[in-house]
């Protein structure tokens, strides 16, 4: 498995996939799309929800299977709420 050190940006999600940026502005050269399967364990602040759920501008981190393309772990929280 491997992760990411540096938090993603993330642009979009829905039940089977999320599309991330390395960096705030979002450039197409940072983006990164992984697979979401039934197995990936996703966490919203620190609550079990889907990947459908993330939204947009949320920031966090995926732990990637061998192949690097399918998320087995997506951490999420919104920099907004307090």
């Amino acid at each position: 498995m491997s992760d990411s050190n540096a938090p993603y940006y993330f642009l979009e999600a829905n039940a089977v996939s999320v599309t991330v940026s390395v960096s705030k502005s979002g450039d197409v050269d940072s983006q990164r799309t992984f697979k979401v399967t039934e197995g990936t364990k996703v966490e919203i602040d620190n609550q079990p929800a889907s990947a459908a759920d993330i939204k947009g501008g949320m920031v966090g981190f995926i732990t990637t299977a061998v192949d690097g393309k399918t998320a087995t772990a997506i951490s999420a929280h919104d920099p907004n709420k307090h």
